[in-house]
């Protein structure tokens, strides 16, 4: 899938738009930014307004190639930051996280002195940060969701035989957090709620043993299952999956991924469920299309919502769309 950055289409037919969006004149990206030939796959956005941006580009001699780079607020590269390219990862996806002492969380393969490691960390200044190290995921393994908790520690959803650990600040694995987790199969995205409970998106196999696949499940902020939670909300359609969640002010929860249904309700990937897991049916997805997937979810603070994913009819093109919440 090709992001390109600054990208934004507003399909009216596809969604109940709100308000248009139009480019910013004062941002103009760097150069090696505005070249068609690169995807823009993850962004972090720093307290002081630089913008962290991780790119790939693919040449059919040496394959894929990962660049990091830091923006001003303007768009120009940040000549203070050192940018580092990679091709380790083989074009995957590198999520970034922005700590609170200003380091960066890259979480992806990169090789570090002849050794290929799951993530990394960079110092302010982009120079690989050697202090962080994660013993316990294999070399091999591919993040699909990073989440940052308030105290420091990471929620890491990975390809590894645990699909979702917590690490301390400097990658060690936190053994106070339960991680024996054998349903869950695949771990795409954890919503932390205001109570340290987790939410997670993806698939999951029925706790209780049946061969049965479900798409989300709730933890205790220890890492154990919640069962006053429904798991049993199906997502149907399409080899369903969930991948982006959201929580609403009210304590709803809102679901993206890619699915026709939701709990046999249409719900063209987005859906909305009560705090218990209940499926809301006051709440209809307002996209139309036929093959849609929702990547992210982002609730503003007055409560519309904004989506980002991919329509069959437009790939290769990031869409943005902003709708007003249903009450």
């Amino acid at each position: 899938m090709r992001k390109i950055l600054l990208s934004l289409l507003l399909l009216p037919s596809l969604f109940q738009a709100q308000n248009a969006a139009s480019a910013d004149p004062g941002f103009i990206p760097a150069t090696v930014w505005n070249n068609y030939e690169k995807q823009v796959n993850d962004m972090a956005l720093q307290s002081d307004g630089k913008i962290v941006i991780e790119a790939t580009q693919y040449d059919y001699d040496t394959g894929w190639t990962r660049t990091i780079e830091r923006l001003n607020a303007d768009g120009s590269s940040d000549a203070a930051f050192k940018i580092l390219t990679d091709n380790t990862a083989n074009g995957h996806k590198c999520l970034i996280l922005i700590q609170s002492d200003g380091k960066i969380i890259l979480g992806s393969q990169f090789t570090v002195a002849g050794v290929i490691k799951p993530m990394i960390r960079l110092n302010t200044d982009g120079s690989i940060d050697t202090t962080f190290d994660t013993p316990a995921l294999p070399t091999s393994s591919y993040i699909y969701c990073l989440t940052l908790l308030p105290d420091g520690k990471l929620l890491v959803g990975n390809d590894s035989s645990k699909k979702l650990l917590r690490l301390t600040a400097d990658g060690a694995l936190d053994t106070t957090f339960y991680d024996e987790h054998p349903e869950i199969q695949s771990c795409r995205a954890v919503l932390v709620l205001p109570d340290g409970k987790l939410i997670v998106a993806g698939s999951m196999l029925d706790p209780g043993g049946a061969v049965t696949y479900y798409h989300i499940e709730k933890l205790n902020a220890n890492g154990t299952i919640d069962p006053t939670f429904d798991i049993s909300t199906s997502f149907i359609g399409r080899n369903g999956y969930t991948s982006s969640l959201a929580l609403q002010p009210d304590g709803k929860i809102l679901v993206g991924g890619r699915f026709d249904t939701c709990d046999g309700n249409n719900s063209k990937s987005l859906a909305r469920l009560h705090p218990d897991g209940s499926y809301d049916n006051t709440f209809t997805s307002p996209i139309y299309d036929t093959e849609p997937v929702v990547n992210d979810i982002l609730v503003r603070p007055n409560g519309n919502i904004l989506i980002g994913g991919i329509l069959a009819r437009a790939v290769f093109m990031v869409l943005l769309c902003c709708y007003q919440t249903v009450q």
